[in-house]
């Protein structure tokens, strides 16, 4: 039996784990619980190679998929410039830098201390390095807080 074959036909055994996992996260997010379910099946389909039955539960790996296939949907609509999690913007990427400035202008007065920070480090185009060592955090946190910022203004206006 293929790889692929063998990932669908257990997404098919679980489904009603995914239907109840996919709903309960659809509560939570914007998204429709079609769309949702729909991402999180090829999602699960993608990545079924990743997932130990020794390491977890189906219903919490599900879970999480649906977590992340949400949150990368509501990504995609917000109208401020989208920054990728594993990327730095570097020194001449000019057209993110003044995204991320114009993001700092706008959230002085809504952010905290530690989402500033960020802002103004992607703002600055620090490294991966820079970013461990000046805010004492992984980039993917960095960038965790910016996207929270930027949901945060968005659900402002």
């Amino acid at each position: 039996m293929s790889r692929n074959a063998l990932a669908w036909s257990w997404v098919i055994e679980h489904r009603s784990v995914v239907d109840r996992v996919v709903a309960r996260v659809a509560r939570s997010t914007s998204t429709s619980l079609d769309d949702l379910r729909s991402a999180t099946i090829l999602r699960l389909v993608e990545k079924f190679e990743r997932f130990d039955p020794d390491l977890g539960t189906a219903s919490t790996w599900i879970y999480w998929t649906a977590r992340e296939v949400a949150t990368r949907s509501n990504r995609k609509v917000i109208p401020i410039a989208d920054y990728d999690v594993d990327r730095v913007p570097g020194p001449n990427r000019i057209e993110e830098r003044l995204d991320a400035r114009r993001l700092a202008d706008r959230a002085r007065s809504e952010a905290s201390e530690g989402q500033m920070a960020a802002v103004e480090s992607v703002a600055e185009g620090w490294s991966r390095d820079e970013v461990e060592e000046r805010l004492g955090c992984s980039l993917a946190t960095r960038n965790a807080r910016v996207y929270r910022l930027r949901d945060r203004l968005r659900s402002l206006g």
